[in-house]
């Protein structure tokens, strides 16, 4: 059982269905985590193609679409998701 008693395998098939979420160029930018507190969705720097996305803003929004497709399958199982940015956007990079 992951944190709030949510069974892992609920957890993992949202995680499968959020895999289906678009990205540019089919890149699929991004690796789940499972932790004892929930999942962490984490930018892939090995599949970010700097050539044509040198501010990784392409990454980004392919990411945004995998977080966004996640939590439509979690809602879909009638659970709700708290998002955590990390680094927080006003204090990185510094």
């Amino acid at each position: 059982m992951a944190e709030h008693g949510v069974p892992v395998g609920l957890l993992a098939a949202a995680v499968e269905r959020a895999l289906w979420a678009p990205s540019v160029h089919n890149t699929q930018p991004w690796r789940w985590r499972f932790t004892a507190s929930g999942i962490e969705l984490h930018a892939d720097p090995a599949r970010h193609l700097t050539a044509t996305d040198p501010d990784g803003r392409d990454l980004v929004l392919s990411c945004g679409a995998a977080l966004h497709h996640l939590r439509v399958a979690l809602a879909a199982a009638h659970l709700s998701a708290h998002v955590h940015r990390s680094p927080h956007p006003r204090t990185a990079g510094t």
